[in-house]
């Protein structure tokens, strides 16, 4: 069962995040669906990439890749799966092949009725921060702030990771216009790693005599956010076991 997803574009002018997801032993895993032959669902491919990070279960279309980053079974009694890495789930091309997908119906109607409407650009009107990929570089882009992301499991209680939510904010309220206050870098000063401390000293560098700097298009500011977004993986390691643990407990309730 398929608990969260994270939706990419296949083309980098779409989406800077797109494929490839790494090289492996120089080879640059894809999710396209093979060629020739028949599969289950036209231009869908379900399968498990096995990438340098390790592997990622993708839902594969022509155009887009839809990241599973939640699931867990329900044939076996094991852990939920939280992440991109998947390790429930292991999808070969034989597999694939005989994979069938089952989707929500009330969903699925909500979907369907958002698809035509080109105004739509977030899933639901709430936990609008919640809704977007999590990724780790490309702050500068204007499509890193996305909301893609079908969850609202975030619990953001670390101060750096206040950070990432109230530029995201400001990114979402005013577009190309958004900046990043000086003031605000500053009160970052101390916290984190000394990696992440040259980070946010760098950073206060690019300010000269300005109190604000644009986020968007930025790329020297997004290279020194890269690094202080690698400092809060851990942090996210511990939230994801803790939502694993949250889930089993609640699919035990109903067991």
């Amino acid at each position: 069962m398929l608990n969260t997803v994270e939706a990419y574009g296949r083309t980098k002018l779409i989406d800077p995040h797109r494929e490839p997801f790494g090289k492996l032993k120089g080879f640059v895993p894809t999710s396209l669906p093979p060629p020739g032959g028949k599969i289950p669902y036209p231009d869908i491919w379900p399968v498990s990439l096995h990438t340098s990070e390790g592997s990622k279960l993708v839902i594969a279309t022509l155009v887009s890749n839809i990241l599973v980053t939640s699931n867990m079974r329900l044939d076996a009694i094991s852990k939920p799966s939280i992440g991109a890495i998947t390790l429930n789930f292991k999808l070969d091309k034989k597999d694939a092949l005989a994979t069938k997908i089952f989707l929500d119906h009330d969903n699925l109607q909500v979907a369907l009725s958002m698809a035509p409407d080109p105004a739509v650009t977030q899933t639901s009107d709430t936990n609008i921060v919640y809704q977007l990929r999590q990724i780790r570089s490309k702050f500068d882009a204007d499509n890193a702030y996305s909301l893609c992301h079908a969850s609202d499991y975030d619990h953001g209680t670390l101060p750096l990771s206040s950070l990432f939510r109230h530029m995201t904010t400001i990114v979402l309220r005013l577009g190309v216009h958004a900046t990043l206050a000086k003031a605000t870098v500053e009160s970052c000063l101390g916290q984190g790693n000394l990696d992440t401390q040259n980070a946010f000293t760098a950073i206060i560098a690019l300010y000269g005599e300005s109190n604000e700097i644009p986020i968007l298009g930025n790329s020297e500011l997004s290279k020194r956010l890269e690094i202080v977004a690698n400092s809060l993986a851990p942090s996210l390691v511990a939230t994801n076991e803790y939502v694993a643990k949250e889930i089993a407990l609640a699919f035990q309730f109903y067991d």
